[in-house]
């Protein structure tokens, strides 16, 4: 989980430079202050789900349970090209 405004650092390019050495690793935005164009470079980028915040436990649940299937089908994918 990220959140679009970290200290001295962009969520943005933190998701990038996840990218480049994890790309199997989902990413899930967390943001007080979301607008569109933010969450579209987010989700191009490969993020797994973008949430502004307030949102709801079963919310957050949800977009953790499908992070974690999307990065297993990930990792399998990855064992069987091996």
């Amino acid at each position: 989980m990220l959140d679009v405004s970290l200290p001295d650092l962009n969520g943005l390019h933190l998701q990038a430079r996840i990218a480049d050495e994890r790309a199997e690793m989902p990413i899930i935005f967390i943001t007080g202050y979301g607008d569109v164009p933010t969450s579209v470079r987010a989700m191009k980028a490969g993020a797994a789900e973008f949430l502004t915040k307030p949102y709801g436990d079963e919310m957050l649940l949800s977009a953790i349970s499908a992070a974690l299937e999307r990065s297993a089908g990930a990792v399998d994918e990855r064992a069987a090209l091996q």
